[in-house]
């Protein structure tokens, strides 16, 4: 009897502290280019072991070539129609990726890790900030082809 709670807690605990976000399979186009196709979808991140709710634009960087790709741009937000990056030389705004030949990346609600750039703060649907993303561009300083390396 003793095992089984025990394994029942641990259980619990796991599925307590796990985030989810509904990411469909429903992206929308946003740029393309005859290498690069980025698409985009807003889903609400759940977060319970920080108690947040958190709706973000992720973005999906996806090669259409078989060489390797390497595309930079900056990230241009409008919250409640007033630009918070326009202005800024920070680099939180920039996005720089190489990407493998034919290779799809895109962001995950908790612990994106690299590919959180590619993750853009839309709205807090609990209220604890009442700024929402407006508008959204990319500024694309260069998408370029790598030759691959002979060995």
């Amino acid at each position: 009897m003793y095992r089984i709670t025990l394994i029942l807690g641990i259980i619990i605990l796991i599925t307590t502290f796990q985030s989810t976000a509904q990411i469909s399979e429903n992206w929308q186009l946003f740029k393309e280019t005859p290498e690069l196709k980025i698409e985009s979808q807003k889903a609400v991140c759940t977060r319970p072991d920080e108690g947040t709710n958190i709706e973000y634009l992720y973005l999906k960087l996806t090669n259409k070539t078989s060489q390797t790709l390497q595309v930079k741009f900056k990230k241009e937000m409008w919250f409640d129609n007033e630009c918070l990056s326009c202005s800024s030389e920070s680099d939180e705004y920039n996005v720089i990726f190489n990407l493998k030949p034919n290779q799809r990346i895109f962001p995950i609600c908790k612990d994106a890790g690299d590919f959180n750039v590619l993750r853009v703060f839309s709205s807090m649907p609990d209220g604890f900030t009442k700024r929402t993303l407006t508008k959204f561009k990319c500024l694309f300083s260069f998408i370029r082809l790598r030759p691959l390396r002979r060995v």
